[in-house]
């Protein structure tokens, strides 16, 4: 039995960052998730559009969840998405979370409505003031 961890350092193709994040986690051929750090998540963003691309990239991106540019999705660590990120590293950020982050509140509109406008009650007020 060997070490992916082995694996990817030996790959030319893969990049330093994803080598430091990958080789922080111990993970072997079976499936189960095990940490040298306390980080048990992958928080992954996706930087770059699939537009374009070949139709087996876009598959790997929508496997792992993520459908449009900037969207973030926690998942655990694991060999099988340690795959699909090496085929897609240069389209995704990853991150080791200890665990996730609330979604923000939506920025306010800049306005507030006090009442809304009824043109039905407003037109029929005025034809009964002419008469």
């Amino acid at each position: 039995m060997f070490s992916t961890k082995n694996l990817f350092t030996k790959l030319s193709l893969v990049t330093r960052s994803t080598q430091q994040l990958i080789g922080r986690t111990q993970i072997r051929t079976n499936t189960t998730t095990t940490t040298t750090d306390k980080k048990k998540l992958w928080k992954i963003t996706l930087m770059r559009s699939t537009i374009g691309l070949p139709p087996k990239t876009r598959k790997n991106v929508k496997a792992l969840g993520l459908y449009s540019r900037g969207m973030v999705i926690y998942r655990p660590i694991c060999n099988e998405l340690a795959g699909i990120i090496l085929k897609i590293k240069e389209l995704v950020k990853l991150e080791l979370v200890d665990e996730r982050l609330p979604i923000k509140n939506p920025a306010p509109k800049g306005y507030e409505v006090i009442r809304k406008h009824n043109s039905l009650a407003s037109s029929t007020a005025t034809t009964k003031a002419q008469q």
